[in-house]
Formats: structure tokens, sequence, C-alpha cells
């Protein structure tokens, strides 16, 4: 399974310590990408993965208003007391 990660590189580094899968069936790919260029990239993507994470509901949120999923799109949940 390949599973595509989009946002910003700042929230990627944040990230990149906890995406490691060891023995996992699961391949993860850095997107860092500007929030206006969301839906350009989702339409070159999106065909070779099988599930798109979003590092947060504002991309999250601009991709559904600009582009169609056509695999699933998910976001990871923030809060106050999490580090990103």
């Amino acid at each position: 399974m390949k599973i595509g990660i989009i946002g910003p590189q700042v929230s990627l580094q944040r990230l990149r310590p906890f995406m490691t899968l060891e023995d996992a069936f699961v391949e993860l790919v850095e997107y860092p990408c500007s929030l206006n260029h969301v839906p350009e990239l989702l339409e070159k993507i999106q065909t070779e993965l099988d599930g798109i994470i979003f590092t947060g509901a504002r991309y999250l949120n601009y991709a559904n208003q600009q582009a169609t999923a056509v695999i699933p799109w998910r976001e990871i949940k923030r809060s106050q007391s999490e580090l990103y």
C-alpha cells in the first residue's frame, strides 16, 4: 500500500520522526506543497497512490473544494498539546 502525505515542508519535517513503519506493508511518500498547489499535485499523484493523508484540516478542506477524490483522503487530527 502506498500512502501520500501532503502538507507544508515544516509539517512534514515535524512528522518525519513518527513515520517509521517497521514490518508494515505501507510505503509513505512525502509531498511538500503549498496550499495553492494542492489541486495540481492531486491531479498528478492520485492514480499512483492508495490513499492520501493531509497534515491538517486546512489542506484537506481546500482539496475538497478544488479537486475530486478518487482515492481515500484523510487528515491528521491536531490538538494544542501535540508537537505539530
